[in-house]
């Protein structure tokens, strides 16, 4: 084996899953369900150990539609004023793209 490569490569994947998993835990979410999870188990024990799977397995789809709620609401607001610093490094740039089209005119 090489200089350990391999185990660079397991944590690459293990730091890549992680990374993934992130999306399904939003905090509001696992918040909720675990009040919720806390009220059944206190309401009918039998009743919230039964549901504490289920309420597991809906994390990830309601972290999902939280995600996506907040992503819509970014998307109708009022376009960003643009930068004019930005607009001036267009400029530049078309300037620049002008004059290399006139060199190789000639």
């Amino acid at each position: 084996m090489m200089g350990g490569t391999r185990s660079d490569d397991v944590y690459g994947k293990m730091a890549a899953e992680t990374q993934m998993l992130k999306c399904c835990f939003d905090k509001r979410v696992w918040a909720g369900l675990g009040v919720l999870a806390a009220v059944l188990l206190l309401a009918d024990p039998r009743l919230g150990w039964t549901a504490l799977p289920v309420l597991a397995g809906l994390a990830c789809p309601l972290s999902m539609l939280f995600m996506m709620r907040g992503m819509a609401r970014g998307r109708t607001g009022a376009p960003a004023p643009p930068d004019p610093g930005r607009t001036a490094e267009i400029a530049r740039l078309r300037r620049e793209i002008g004059q290399l089209k006139e060199n190789v005119r000639r």
